[in-house]
């Protein structure tokens, strides 16, 4: 199952399974009925699921994984100045962002080496 195609299909799709299942006045709505239908319903959700993850990475999915350092930095064990420092990181290193998000005015990084930690964000210019 793959999350393909474009909102119009995804509509049209939904159409022609709505129409599959149409019961005219006066049909039956039974047992063997539900257990048709709601194989069909699981499978427009599960697609649903995907499709939206899918738009969800494309909206969200592109921010910057990497950054390099603007000055020497401190990498800490936690985002405050309250332990020692684990190592310093030289003006102009790579680094990769192990979140996108800030945390008290750090980032949660990796240096070059594979040691994880903080740095102060203000010092990291995002590529």
């Amino acid at each position: 199952m793959t999350a393909s195609g474009n909102p119009a299909d995804w509509a049209n799709e939904s159409h022609a399974a709505g129409q599959t299942a149409w019961i005219d006045n006066g049909g039956v709505l039974d047992d063997a009925y539900y257990n048709t239908q709601i194989q069909v319903v699981d499978k427009r959700l599960a697609l649903a699921g995907l499709r939206l993850a899918a738009l969800l990475e494309d909206v969200f999915g592109g921010q910057p994984t990497q950054g390099s350092t603007t000055r020497k930095l401190r990498l800490r064990p936690d985002a405050s100045r309250a332990h020692k420092a684990i190592e310093t990181i030289q003006k102009g290193a790579t680094v990769t962002l192990l979140e996108a998000n800030k945390t008290n005015n750090y980032y949660h990084v990796t240096a070059a080496d594979g040691k994880a930690g903080w740095i102060l964000a203000k010092y990291v210019k995002l590529q």
